[in-house]
């Protein structure tokens, strides 16, 4: 559960509180609110934090529960609101008496409010109500000549996997990566279940695919080998919990479709707990470059005896001097280099299809001395050529991490933690050390700051500003 996503502020008392939206199928259990607002009764956010955790916790099963329930008809007489919709919508005619409305469609607008209004539904519910009336009250219209109800077009009961994936899917949104992990996620299900409709998997498959997925190798090639089969060997490392939980996490979006689409009569996903470790996950901690992985690493064939600087040359040079990510670096292109009075910066953004991890991501970082002395700016107006290798910029990110490491290997760096972000650990820990005010520390490398920076720079501009912190800058172990 990702605790502070429902956690906020209040805007005038500051005092912390639980806000969490409620599903449609479970607002009757809360008197029909759409918000639930709990105050935590603490401005401390570690606090707020703590007191959270077992309000969420109690949240979910009162959800879960109400969602479990079935349909709202199933507990609840049809007739005894259509009263109520009688009295709400000023219809005093006696109870043996037809309705009369000018038009179907008046009608339904009409009912649609009472919905809004009194009586929050799934849209199942809805259907169900409305054509309750309609097949009950042939006279609804008596400006046109009675005539049968036309049916109303309805989902299908239900719907199989992959279908149920393409509908997730088109309606989400996805970065490309998540997009896969979420057919991933259900082509694992639909291994051990086959592409069945959604409405057959019940919790005990979620449980099993969760302890095969706990079990999975994630080292040496594992995509031919069938989660069972993997399941009957031990392996050395395997799956992270971490990962499992969010496969599973997208399962569960796509059953909160089913379910209010009616497609299925609950979440199974729902209550499965994932382990935080087991003996074979491992979740390295990233590791800061030492002064003499510098001088290894940079003095090794990649930078020194090459014709032409390419990828290889720049790439590992900006992930030290910029702290960026890997994935922004490679989306750079030759209008991102811009320069303001005379300093050189990188403008990362998310135009032109770019895609960054936070809103925080979007800013700009003044390149440091050494890529000019080193001549970067020369070679980036060139247009950039790292983009001319690869169909696309996610590509060349993936493809070089794994150059990279490979790299790190051959020249006997061969430590867990220390990958290609391991630059951006090794910027921040560098900007401390060399005096850089945290907060522009913060900005730099794209993290929302912990206090206000504003006051620092507040006459300059704010490039000069950053390029004085950038230029506190000092790696040792660098070669000359």
């Amino acid at each position: 559960m990702a605790c502070m996503s429902f956690v906020q502020k209040h805007p005038k008392s500051g005092v912390y509180r639980v806000r969490r939206k409620i599903p449609p199928d479970a607002r009757m259990a809360f008197g029909g609110r759409k918000i639930f607002l709990q105050s935590l009764g603490t401005k401390d956010p570690l606090e707020a934090k703590r007191l959270a955790l077992p309000v969420l916790v109690e949240l979910d099963k009162r959800i879960a529960q109400a969602q479990s329930q079935g349909g709202f008809w199933a507990t609840h007489v049809r007739g005894h609101y259509l009263s109520e919709f009688a009295q709400w919508a000023g219809l005093t005619l006696p109870t043996d008496a037809p309705w009369f409305f000018d038009s179907q469609p008046e009608f339904r607008a009409k009912l649609q409010e009472f919905f809004r209004a009194k009586l929050p539904l799934s849209r199942p519910d809805q259907l169900e109500f409305q054509q309750y009336v309609e097949a009950n009250h042939d006279m609804l219209y008596p400006v046109e000549k009675p005539k049968p109800v036309e049916p109303i077009r309805a989902e299908p009961q239900t719907i199989l996997l992959s279908e149920l994936e393409e509908r997730l899917i088109g309606q989400g949104s996805y970065a490309k990566r998540s997009e896969q992990d979420v057919r991933k996620a259900f082509e694992y299900l639909r291994q051990i279940r086959t592409d069945v409709p959604v409405a057959q998997i019940v919790p005990g498959d979620i449980r099993e695919l969760r302890d095969l997925l706990l079990r999975y190798p994630v080292l040496g090639r594992t995509r031919s080998i069938g989660l069972r089969e993997a399941a009957k060997s031990n392996h050395e490392r395997t799956m992270n919990p971490k990962t499992v939980k969010k496969l599973l996490g997208f399962l569960s979006k796509g059953f909160q479709l089913a379910h209010s689409e009616g497609w299925a009569t609950g979440n199974p996903v729902l209550g499965i707990k994932v382990a935080k470790k087991t003996s074979t996950s491992k979740d390295a901690a990233r590791e800061d470059f030492t002064p003499d992985d510098l001088t290894r690493l940079f003095s090794s064939d990649w930078f020194h005896g090459k014709n032409d600087r390419d990828y290889q040359f720049w790439l590992p040079w900006l992930g030290l001097f910029t702290g960026a990510r890997l994935s922004e670096l490679t989306q750079l292109g030759p209008n991102d280099l811009r320069k303001d009075q005379g300093i050189y910066y990188l403008s990362l953004t998310t135009t032109d299809g770019k895609r960054l991890k936070t809103k925080n991501s979007v800013r700009m970082i003044p390149l440091h001395p050494r890529l000019v002395q080193m001549g970067f700016v020369e070679w980036a107006q060139t247009g950039l050529p790292w983009k001319h290798r690869y169909a696309d910029a996610e590509i060349l990110s993936r493809e070089f991490s794994k150059q990279f490491a490979r790299h790190l290997k051959r020249i006997g760096l061969k430590r867990t933690g220390l990958v290609f972000h391991s630059f951006r650990h090794t910027f921040k820990t560098a900007g401390r050390m060399g005096g850089m005010i945290e907060d522009l520390n913060d900005v730099l490398t794209g993290h929302l700051p912990q206090t206000v920076a504003g006051k620092y720079g507040r006459n300059k501009r704010p490039v000069e500003t950053l390029l004085e912190q950038i230029q506190k800058l000092e790696f040792e172990g660098l070669p000359k």
